[in-house]
């Protein structure tokens, strides 16, 4: 029997610092974790302030188009039964004869 003790004895000696071990990676993996958590909510917290403006922009530039859209409409009425596709074609044409599309080859004339 006592040699069953000292197989016991020498398992826990050997199995204990190992699972120390262990729990000690765990740990700093999840510290490493959090911080690197940490980081990217204050980055997207900046991103989220900064970003705020320029969107402003943006949607301007969209009413913009939506009302010359709409002007393009509104000058024919038929233009309204075309398919979204012939009426995409339509409104570049429609804003090209008008000088308010830049294309590269405006750009090559210059």
């Amino acid at each position: 029997m006592p040699d069953n003790d000292s197989s016991l004895t020498t398992l826990l000696t050997i199995l204990l610092p190992l699972l120390l071990l262990l729990v000690f990676v765990v740990f700093l993996i999840v510290i490493r974790i959090s911080s690197r958590l940490r980081r990217i909510e204050q980055l997207m917290r900046e991103n989220q302030s900064s970003v705020g403006e320029p969107v402003t922009g943006k949607r301007e530039a969209t009413r913009t188009e939506t009302s010359e859209y709409e002007e393009f409409l509104r000058e024919d009425g038929r233009r309204r039964l075309l398919s979204k596709r012939e009426q995409s074609a339509a409104f570049r044409e429609w804003r090209r004869l008008r000088g308010k599309t830049w294309s590269a080859t405006d750009a090559a004339q210059d």
